[in-house]
């Protein structure tokens, strides 16, 4: 009795040790990938002055504030130097003061479509409004409640020009994860074992490291950034 006993208390401690094993693997493999896209360093470098950046975008009264609102934001996306910035503040005031201002992310999803396309990304699957909806809820506004946050914590269908630059960069950069498709279409993520989910985030993540190779092709064959950025300023239907 005392052998089968035994042998029984093993073999739970063995599925246990099974399982936490995979679970590590699987938060791991995630840090791994993050740290090779750069996301960490710019998290552990950022961590402070995100909370700076979204109290300055929460009190945008003026396009001085919006200016400095800008330029702390470039702490996080330095690509926001690549645009005309009194344009940008005062696009930026202005959809304070008149939320019809507002770029509607119907007009975000098209810009980013036709960018997707323009580079030729890889086995690109156009993405639709609620995809993009989820994707500022999960990825985006989170880090930033008092700016892009209704009082309620819910995401509106429209965002303001930094956020609108904010998250085509993101998406440029990084996609959309399968699984968040998958909530978009059906308001629940997938279930999956360990290694699914750890064999489905490193094929998120070489999608992504494809994609990013085609832009930096394109970039280095066709334009020049500071042109396509005052197109993407025209094509979000900025002033």
């Amino acid at each position: 009795m005392n052998y089968r006993k035994g042998f029984w208390v093993l073999l739970v401690l063995l599925v246990i040790v099974s399982i936490g094993t995979a679970w590590l693997a699987v938060r791991c493999y995630r840090y791994w990938r993050l740290f090779s896209s750069g996301a960490v360093m710019v998290t552990f470098r950022s961590s402070i002055s995100v909370a700076k950046i979204d109290t300055l975008a929460a009190q945008v009264h003026s396009e001085d504030d919006a200016k400095n609102y800008i330029e702390a934001a470039k702490s996080v996306f330095p690509g926001l130097a690549l645009y005309d910035e009194d344009r940008l503040a005062r696009d930026e005031y202005a959809a304070v003061e008149n939320p019809k201002k507002r770029v509607a992310e119907s007009v975000i999803v098209g810009v980013y479509n036709q960018h997707m396309q323009e580079w030729q990304a890889p086995d690109f699957i156009p993405i639709d409004t609620q995809e993009l909806h989820v994707f500022r809820e999960h990825d985006v506004s989170p880090e930033y409640p008092r700016s892009m946050q209704l009082p309620d914590r819910t995401v509106p269908p429209d965002c303001r020009p930094v956020e609108a630059l904010l998250v085509l960069h993101d998406l440029a950069q990084h996609g959309i994860a399968h699984d968040m498709r998958i909530f978009a279409d059906t308001g629940q993520f997938p279930k999956s074992t360990a290694g699914e989910e750890m064999r489905q985030a490193k094929a998120d993540h070489a999608l992504a490291a494809r994609t990013r190779d085609a832009i930096g092709k394109y970039f280095t064959d066709h334009r020049d950034w500071r042109v396509f950025a005052t197109s993407t300023l025209n094509q979000l239907g900025l002033q």
